[in-house]
């Protein structure tokens, strides 16, 4: 795979507050200065100013006096529970250096003391400013912050750069020297040389280039008034690094690496962004990236009403907290963004929803549309309501195989209906395996090749070309039905003259899964969709039940084909899924040819659609042209035969 891919191991360690990073920090955009222009004397002048305020990064002293005082029910309950878990870290001793688990570390150290300096400054009460400062000056002496990675460095040195700021008031000068001199030392020093080496990071457009820059930047600024040199440097590489990171957000928010680490990127982003308006008063028109106003709707359109990510590349159905939600929501005035995170279920909130929490009209999420696309990562999303855990919702994928983090899963969906998750992905198998972040041993994993997902594969071989790219090419969205196609043809260029996959919500009710496919010669195709549900087959029809929910599944066509089910089964030595089946169609095509599969929840009887090529399906967005001028549609007339048996 990539170098950068190859280089990352174990990065998320255990449980659902560590998915996408501890539970912790998000970005605060209270206070937010004028903003100048990122270049001119304007800007040269401003960033030779650092207030010398403390607290600065990622919130304000004006943060923790809202929480402390605010009447908002939310507010108090959220406090009550961050300062009783800051009484139970009390009876834990600091994390203690391990190495190669330096980013397990650093999250664990982050938790705690981001606990222990908020329970402080909401109580009074000094023994929770005793234990942070116990746990930072333990950081401090670590031997180093480099292990296993740099993604270590970076978020070690957020996590003690936070903690100096919140707690500057209370450290002793001879602690503020020692959290500084490791800050400078251990981190700040290794990003100059990082930047100087231009380290794969620096140029990469993917999530280690917002955390690296997120860490150096935040760092930088906890120390600019005292080491102005060498935070001036960070600051100006950071920024300069940043626009390549940034470039992933293109052209309209979405992230290839999948929800899990959009949240962990944009989680550092944040920290960068709101730690620069606070201390600078700008953040030098970083947040003007190309998408990135849009981005939030990317986690918002990637959790379904289960509450379950698209979990596609390497990320987990797990959704974890992102307050940065409410960081964006005040940055771009988005509040549907602050009203979505909002009316999730946070059984655990971390810090910075409290801190960054911003009161939200929930009719502003309702009103938002049911359908979206993310032309860069190739996602598509579309449901029946907002407001209902049992309402239906489909997203799939195009993209690129060639995706940080990615599987080859071209076409691959997931399907929520009547409160369950019917069409799974099966996530990531384990980071510390041997090969999997080296092509290509990497696609000899089940859960990333194109086998373990829900798409297609022909003849005998279980991927997709690795390089290949499935450009969406029709979108469109009504009352009556949304649908949207991708182009899956270079994906199987050996084998197949085209393969279209479209997806339909129809009536706001059942989901259409269809393909085209014109195959080069005479071959085997393979239709395949994992579940945890109970399948009991009759033909060409299949009953999925679950949790005393049901769903039915109607191969619409070809003809003469019926369903199979077959056991998620990985070769020895990988991750299995027992719990898990195979909802299959096998067949030999010797003509060009389709697979339509319509899904129905049990609310109502269904509707069952007349079908029409993929390749003629509307396009009300105008996303590219099905056919060069003057093409014919190579397809044929056809005609579905419902419910037929062999």
């Amino acid at each position: 795979m990539r170098i950068a891919a190859a280089m990352l191991v174990l990065l998320f360690i255990a449980g659902c507050r560590e998915v996408i990073m501890p539970n912790d920090p998000m970005p605060a955009v209270v206070n937010q200065p004028k903003k100048v222009s990122t270049n001119g004397k304007a800007a040269k002048a401003q960033a030779e100013v650092v207030t010398s305020r403390h607290p600065r990064l990622l919130v304000t002293s004006a943060d923790f006096e809202r929480a402390k005082t605010s009447n908002d029910v939310m507010v108090r309950r959220w406090s009550e529970e961050v300062i009783a878990d800051a009484r139970k870290f009390l009876a834990e001793a600091p994390p203690k250096y391990e190495a190669a688990k330096g980013i397990e570390i650093a999250r664990k150290l982050q938790l705690r003391v981001t606990h222990f300096a908020t329970a402080y400054r909401l109580t009074g009460d000094m023994q929770f400013a005793d234990r942070a400062r116990q746990d930072l000056l333990e950081a401090a002496k670590f031997p180093n912050w480099d292990q296993p990675s740099f993604l270590a460095t970076a978020e070690t040195t957020a996590t003690v750069a936070i903690g100096y700021d919140w707690l500057f008031d209370v450290l002793s000068e001879a602690d503020r020297a020692t959290l500084r001199s490791a800050i400078v030392d251990k981190g700040l020093r290794a990003g100059l040389a990082a930047y100087k080496k231009k380290d794969f990071w620096v140029e990469a457009k993917h999530n280690w280039n917002l955390v690296g820059n997120g860490g150096m930047i935040v760092g930088a600024l906890a120390v600019a008034d005292d080491e102005p040199s060498v935070a001036k440097s960070v600051i100006a590489q950071a920024r300069s690094s940043l626009q390549n990171g940034l470039g992933a957000f293109a052209p309209d928010g979405g992230w290839e690496e999948g929800p899990t680490y959009w949240n962990y990127a944009t989680r550092y982003l944040c920290f960068a962004l709101t730690s620069l308006r606070n201390v600078y008063g700008t953040d030098f028109n970083l947040d003007r990236a190309p998408g990135l106003a849009n981005t939030g709707d990317f986690r918002i359109q990637c959790i379904g009403p289960t509450d379950k990510n698209f979990n596609f590349a390497d990320s987990t159905e797990a959704t974890g907290d992102s307050p940065q939600m409410f960081a964006l929501a005040r940055l771009f005035n988005r509040p549907a963004y602050a009203a979505f995170e909002t009316a999730r279920n946070h059984t655990d909130p971390p810090v910075l929803d409290l801190l960054w929490y911003v009161p939200a009209d929930h009719s502003t999420l309702v009103a938002k549309e049911l359908d979206d696309y993310f032309r860069g990562a190739g996602v598509v999303a579309f449901r029946s309501r907002w407001d209902d855990p049992g309402a239906t919702y489909v997203a799939f994928k195009g993209g690129s195989n060639k995706a940080h983090h990615g599987h080859l899963d071209l076409g691959s969906f997931v399907l929520d209906a009547g409160g369950q998750r019917w069409a799974i992905d099966l996530g990531s198998d384990e980071y510390g395996k041997a090969g999997y972040f080296d092509s290509p041993t990497r696609w000899t994993y089940y859960r990333c090749s194109t086998a373990g997902h829900n798409s297609i594969t022909l003849e005998s071989r279980p991927n997709q070309d690795e390089d290949a790219d499935a450009p969406l090419v029709a979108f469109t969205s009504t009352k009556a039905r949304a649908h949207a196609v991708i182009d899956m043809t270079s994906a199987y260029h050996l084998f197949a003259k085209r393969l279209l996959r479209g997806v339909a919500l129809l009536n706001r009710q059942d989901v259409l899964v269809q393909d085209e496919i014109a195959l080069e010669r005479p071959g085997f195709v393979t239709w395949t969709m994992h579940t945890r549900a109970n399948v009991s087959l009759d033909g060409r029809t299949a009953t999925l039940t679950q949790n005393g929910a049901k769903l039915t599944a109607r191969l619409l066509y070809p003809p003469g084909v019926d369903f199979t089910v077959a056991p998620a089964t990985a070769p020895a030595g990988q991750a299995q899924q027992p719990d898990v089946t195979k909802l299959m169609v096998h067949f030999k095509a010797n003509e060009p040819t389709h697979i339509a599969v319509l899904f129905t929840p049990a609310v109502k009887p269904p509707q069952i659609p007349k079908l029409t090529p993929v390749s003629t399906w509307s396009d009300e967005e105008n996303l590219a042209p099905r056919h060069e001028k003057g093409e014919k549609n190579p397809m044929p007339s056809w005609v579905p035969i419902f419910g037929r048996k062999r």
